[in-house]
């Protein structure tokens, strides 16, 4: 396990950003067990996994019936701007909406900026194990080398990235997101298969102690990473105001 502490972490992070910037993308997990999984391939069977690479109709019937059905009803129940789904732009974009506010899909969010990452590591800390993780996409690296198709029922095993249309998604704005959107069961175990046949590191994968997660709240706080600007609404704005004028007398 390749264990980094949180001065180390921001000093790499530092000289990454200043010599490489928008070089590398960055993702937080709570528990440095997890894999690199999307909410949808957590819940495929095993039989539609194969070489691991998702089953093709199980991926039909998510684009051509689900997505569909959703989108219908968000958009005639609940008031929600209309995307056109046969754009597989604005398909992708939807789903990166649909991301964010919980629905399960094939990408896994990513951002620009690793401090961010680093926040959704230890949100919830119910979920944090012994160590959490931080990964680092060479994502330049990675477009250089490898085609980037975005349509879901591409035949070929793929990773891609691409930046959604933020448009109605505030959230992603915020986040500095961008996402990887593939038919890759495990996106990690794939990344460094990849990374030892071709002699190059495109995913670094850093486990730090729990034991560091105060130190590190107060680090995000100062940077003014916070819930209430990460997630904004008025709840936790109000949240947020409290703690300022009550909680630091």
């Amino acid at each position: 396990m390749d264990i980094i502490n949180w001065e180390k972490f921001k000093t790499l992070n530092y000289n990454i950003l200043v010599k490489n910037h928008n070089q590398y993308l960055f993702r937080g997990q709570a528990n440095s067990n997890w894999k690199l999984i999307s909410s949808l391939y957590r819940i495929v069977e095993e039989y539609d996994v194969l070489n691991n690479i998702v089953n093709l109709d199980f991926l039909n019937i998510y684009v051509n019936n689900i997505i569909s059905e959703v989108h219908n009803i968000l958009v005639s129940k609940w008031e929600f701007e209309p995307y056109n789904l046969s754009d597989i732009y604005q398909f992708n974009s939807f789903l990166a909406k649909l991301q964010h506010y919980g629905f399960p899909t094939p990408l896994l969010d990513w951002s620009y900026n690793p401090y961010i990452a680093v926040f959704f590591a230890i949100n919830d800390e119910s979920n944090i194990g012994n160590y959490f993780s931080i990964y680092i996409f060479d994502y330049i690296a990675w477009i250089r080398k490898y085609y980037q198709p975005i349509n879901l029922l591409n035949e070929t095993k793929f990773i891609s990235t691409f930046l959604s249309n933020n448009f109605g998604n505030e959230r992603a704005k915020l986040q500095q997101s961008v996402f990887t959107i593939s038919n890759v069961y495990d996106i990690e175990f794939e990344l460094l298969n990849i990374s030892k046949d071709n002699n190059y590191q495109y995913l670094i994968k850093y486990n730090f102690s729990k034991d560091e997660i105060p130190k590190i709240k107060k680090d995000l706080e100062n940077m003014g990473i916070i819930k209430s600007k990460i997630f904004p609404n008025l709840e936790e704005i109000c949240k947020n105001l409290a703690f300022q004028f009550f909680n630091k007398r």
